[in-house]
């Protein structure tokens, strides 16, 4: 029978710094018409995380995919639970690649009212960080067990 470490604290970890992301702020966006003058606190439209979580999945008319990481991160965390390790070794990777959708929106106009004012992507806050850490958890975890369960099979095949 194999032994593996217990699961539960990356996954606690990864959640709470979700959590994190969530309570602080993520996105700071300028209004699309000169976006290289820096903006006033007037101008500037700062999105909490729980904003961009609530909003994001409008993005998707946007050519934005990065929201959908989300749902590919519960995925991750329930791969992880029933110990698939390579497997989510592969959809982490595709995880984080989806997340870099997001550095698009230094580039792209998104819509900012009604009336067709847009907006565009000024920097990115601390709470982007936390997102990306906490997708990334998962990743680190699994590449771990493999390589794990890598050195604990090549020391018994060594010692037959």
């Amino acid at each position: 029978m194999r032994h593996h470490s217990n699961v539960i604290y990356p996954i606690l970890i990864s959640s709470a710094l979700y959590g994190v992301s969530l309570a602080v702020t993520a996105l700071e966006f300028v209004p699309a018409s000169n976006p290289l003058i820096p903006p006033t606190d007037l101008e500037a439209y700062i999105w909490p995380g729980w904003e961009v979580f609530v909003m994001g999945w409008l993005a998707i008319f946007n050519q934005q995919i990065a929201w959908y990481a989300n749902l590919l991160h519960v995925f991750n965390l329930g791969l992880m639970a029933g110990r698939l390790w390579r497997l989510n070794i592969a959809m982490c990777i595709f995880t984080l690649v989806v997340t870099l959708n997001t550095l698009l929106l230094f580039q792209q106009e998104i819509p900012m009212n009604g009336a067709g004012s847009t907006m565009q992507l000024h920097a990115l806050r601390i709470g982007f960080y936390f997102w990306m850490t906490s997708l990334s958890i998962p990743l680190l975890w699994n590449i771990w067990q493999c390589w794990v369960d890598f050195s604990r099979s090549s020391a018994s095949s060594e010692t037959v």
